[in-house]
């Protein structure tokens, strides 16, 4: 198994009200933006 290096970052959408989908690709924008790597949890 091979794990990522220490130095990446990740970022969760968790306990967020509902969005709109254009509110969803904002904030994955500015998780991008910020060099981090979105983990979208959805139900």
């Amino acid at each position: 198994m091979k794990t990522l290096p220490k130095e990446r970052r990740y970022e969760t959408l968790s306990y967020l009200p509902p969005l709109t989908d254009a509110q969803i690709v904002r904030q994955v924008q500015y998780i991008l933006d910020q060099g981090y790597i979105p983990a979208v949890e959805f139900s």
